[in-house]
């Protein structure tokens, strides 16, 4: 398979070319990426078996895109031989169409901006498929459905008397579309409630500095902001409950994460939280809470009830790590890259 991609920001576009690599190679697929040389995520490929990387530098991969690659044969033959072709950017579904049987726009995203150039496209979750087909009604684009897939480590035992303190841990880039000046606000009214819990965000970003300045004007103490980790696991077996606040997200690998630790999940509603509770979890089964999305009061409540439920948040513990071993692992990914490429060869 052949993945293009000329994003060079952390997140999104980075993580997933590093869970699908992952998940290829479990399948035995050779994974080809063409990306820029400034990528952040260039090193943690480059250690992967199954992974060939071709950088190039950003000028230049501007030019090869927008001549679709004529003056790099070496792409074209690879592009040629591949079983899939995926396009991490959706703009660029009009310039690299040498091979629209094969060729798929990853839509990370969930704007339906640029799709209807694309002959075919792989969505991270249902809502954004429907908006697709809303705004473009009568096309009959080839469209799929995929999540992402997780690895499964060895299970977490937590104690089963209820902690003092209940720990709540957040992760993500520090920006406000991430929601954690509404978790700020949250902070401030768990506290007013006397709700015996501290949350502890992970991350770096734009806002750390006002999101820092209001923990301080507020005088709170039942939440702080430490530095990104590549141990977020570690933090997240210490924790008993993950909370996400974002305004948007397609499909949170951080919220994969949390599950595959038992975490309970408070959640707001966008398009990628919901595609966790109504598409792989159960009513009979939950996870978590929902709250609307900018409403630091509803955030508040979940996670006061989170906090106080100690028996509700063990059983969503149980669930959590269940639904993401049985419906979300690496595993049933690598099956869907191979059927792709079962269809190439047809």
């Amino acid at each position: 398979m052949v993945s293009i991609t000329s994003d060079r920001a952390l997140g999104g576009i980075a993580n997933s070319l590093k869970t699908y690599s992952k998940a290829m190679a479990l399948a035995g697929i050779e994974h080809t990426i063409i990306i820029s040389n400034s990528a952040p995520a260039l090193d943690e490929l480059g250690q992967m078996r199954n992974v060939n990387l071709i950088t190039i530098p950003n000028f230049f991969m501007r030019l090869h895109i927008l001549t679709r690659f004529v003056f790099h044969r070496k792409i074209r033959f690879l592009m040629a031989q591949a079983n899939a072709i995926f396009l991490h950017n959706g703009k660029h579904a009009k310039q690299i169409n040498r091979h629209p049987s094969k060729t798929y726009v990853i839509n990370h995203n969930g704007k339906a901006r640029h799709l209807n150039r694309a002959p075919n496209i792989v969505f991270l979750n249902h809502a954004a498929k429907q908006n697709f087909s809303e705004t473009f009604e009568g096309l009959s684009t080839s469209c799929h459905v995929f999540g992402h897939g997780f690895d499964v480590g060895d299970e977490i035992i937590r104690p089963q008397q209820p902690p003092e303190i209940v720990k709540v841990v957040s992760a993500g880039r520090l920006m406000k579309k991430k929601g954690y000046r509404d978790l700020v606000e949250t902070a401030r009214i768990l506290a007013s409630k006397n709700t015996p819990c501290h949350i502890t965000i992970f991350g770096e970003g734009p806002d750390e500095a006002y999101l820092k300045q209001k923990i301080t004007d507020y005088q709170l103490h039942n939440i702080d902001i430490q530095p990104w980790t590549k141990t977020l696991r570690a933090e997240y077996a210490r924790a008993d409950i993950f909370c996400t606040s974002s305004h948007g997200e397609s499909f949170p690998l951080v919220i994969g994460e949390a599950l595959e630790t038992g975490l309970a999940i408070a959640s707001t509603r966008t398009n990628g939280g919901l595609e966790y509770f109504n598409y792989y979890a159960s009513k009979e089964h939950p996870i978590g809470l929902l709250s609307d999305i900018g409403s630091a009061e509803q955030m508040a409540d979940i996670l006061d009830k989170l906090v106080r439920g100690h028996e509700l948040r063990r059983q969503m513990s149980a669930n959590a790590r269940a639904l993401l071993t049985t419906r979300l692992n690496l595993g049933i990914l690598s099956e869907k890259f191979t059927a792709l490429c079962d269809k190439a060869s047809v």
